[in-house]
Formats: structure tokens, sequence, C-alpha cells
């Protein structure tokens, strides 16, 4: 039963998240690396969010205020208004820009605090860092076909950046709880990467059965759960690679998959290159 199983097991997953998982409105339209910037501005019809990449403060013409950034800031920058970025210091961002429908669809399951209506938002979350990298060295290697790696992260960012906004919220509709639950269960999945994961133990997590639990989470994330926690293992698998201390017989183990080949098989599929191959090229 696939609920006694590992998600990463199932072949038929694997090809669900590498080509037509994504349901609805497919979020991002596009997303680019900005590297060493004092200024930058914005003026589209399309939703904005930024990553930035090291400390530094930002003046904002849009709002005539200042924020201080730092590695853990995503800033939010509504479309159809102009924005104007001045930073104290150069500064590189990652840039993503969102599907206007699908970010408000999104936004009604969070949408009761004011603060939801301003033009500029931000929120600190101690993912943000690891994001960012992994956009940036996507970004840096156009090679790769994986446009719905692109896609989830959008998706997981935003998921994460609402329940920031309503942390505090003490009248929380039940799908704004249900956000934070969203989040928190996120951050589990990250750190139990190299366990065996299951959806009847993540639905019993949030008190629902397995139906239930996959059902809500395509719905807020736009993927299955078995697509997304693929999608982290190979990410985690390319970062212990670009570390460079484990063999890959060890990466496969410790990001959760159930064999070498097993990695070869999902990294392919997904990076459009083997490990093996990623590998050499770091070393050249």
């Amino acid at each position: 039963m696939l609920s006694e199983t590992d998600i990463g097991d199932c072949d038929s997953v694997a090809a669900e998240s590498a080509s037509s998982y994504l349901q609805g409105p497919q979020p991002l339209i596009a997303c680019r690396r900005m590297p060493d910037k004092r200024e930058v501005a914005f003026d589209t019809d399309y939703e904005t969010l930024l990553l930035f990449e090291t400390a530094s403060k930002a003046q904002l013409s849009s709002g005539a205020y200042q924020i201080d950034l730092n590695a853990s800031t995503l800033l939010y920058l509504q479309s159809g208004l102009a924005h104007q970025l001045s930073f104290s210091s150069n500064q590189s961002l990652c840039v993503l820009f969102i599907d206007k429908v699908w970010f408000h669809n999104v936004l009604k399951l969070y949408k009761t605090a004011p603060e939801s209506d301003a033009p500029v938002q931000f929120s600190r979350h101690l993912d943000y860092p690891s994001i960012a990298r992994s956009l940036r060295r996507h970004l840096e290697r156009p090679e790769c076909p994986d446009g719905s790696f692109l896609d989830i992260t959008a998706r997981s960012l935003l998921i994460r950046h609402l329940a920031r906004q309503h942390l505090s919220g003490s009248n929380q509709r039940p799908a704004e709880q249900m956000s934070d639950k969203i989040s928190e269960l996120l951050e589990d999945i990250d750190d139990r990467l190299p366990e065996k994961i299951t959806i009847g133990a993540l639905a019993r997590s949030l008190d629902m059965t397995p139906t239930q639990f996959s059902r809500v989470f395509r719905k807020m994330l736009g993927v299955s759960p078995q697509a997304y926690v693929i999608e982290r293992r190979v990410e985690h698998a390319r970062r212990l690679i670009d570390e460079g201390n484990m063999t890959l017989a060890e990466i496969a183990f410790e990001a959760g998959f159930s064999s070498q080949a097993h990695l070869t098989v999902m990294f392919s599929r997904h990076a459009g290159e083997t490990p093996g191959a990623y590998q050499k090229q770091l070393t050249h």
C-alpha cells in the first residue's frame, strides 16, 4: 500500500514529478538572478518575489520606507506599481515573476490581515537562504531542462511567505491554520529526507487520512506529496555533490534514495544528466 511505502520509491510518481504533475495555471513566469546591484526598478504586471543573498539595507521609493535585509529575507512587490529599490551595498538577488491569477487564487486562502493588501511585504524564514542557493545553482546551469523544479520552488516559497505573514494572527481561518501546519511539515520533510517518509505518517501528523492529506497538499502546493519529496531529495543530493565530501553511494543513502541506481534515475529525470556527469563537471 502507498501509505506503507516510502513515497520516493514509486516509478509512477517519478514520471508525474518530471512531467505533468502541475494542475491549473503554472505560477512561475520567469526566474532570473541579478548580481551586484545597488539599484533596481520593477514595474510589471506580474507579482514579484525577491530573495536576497547578502545582508544590506534597502530603501523603497514605492513605500518611502527602509527595510533591513539579510539572507533570510523575502520581499514581495505588488503588480501594477512602480517599485524602486536602492541598496546600501552591492546586492545579489533572485527575482521570481509570478502569474497574477495563480498568486491571488492562493492568496485568497490566507487573506484576512490588513497588511496582506500592502503593496510591499517582507518576511523572514531560515529556509530562504537554501532556497536562494538552489535557485542560483539551477539558473547558472541553463542546460538543466527541469522547469518543474522552478515551479515547485515558487509554490513552496510562497506558502512559507504567506504562513509567516499570519503567524501572529489570533483569529485565523481554518485554511490559514492549515498553511502554518503545511509550512511546518515542509520543514519536517527536509529534516527527514534520509529517512523513510510515508503518506500515512505525513497524514497522521496533521490528523488526516492519506487521501485527505494528499488532496490538501496538492491544493496548497499544486503538486503531490510524492513529487514534492522526490524534488527535495534530488535537490539535497545536488547540494551534497556540490560539497564534494561523499561518494555517490553515500549521497544516495543520505538523500533518502533506496540505492545509487535509484538516485541516478531520479537525478537524471530532474537535472537532465546523471549525478556522475554533474559531479565530473564540478571538478573541471
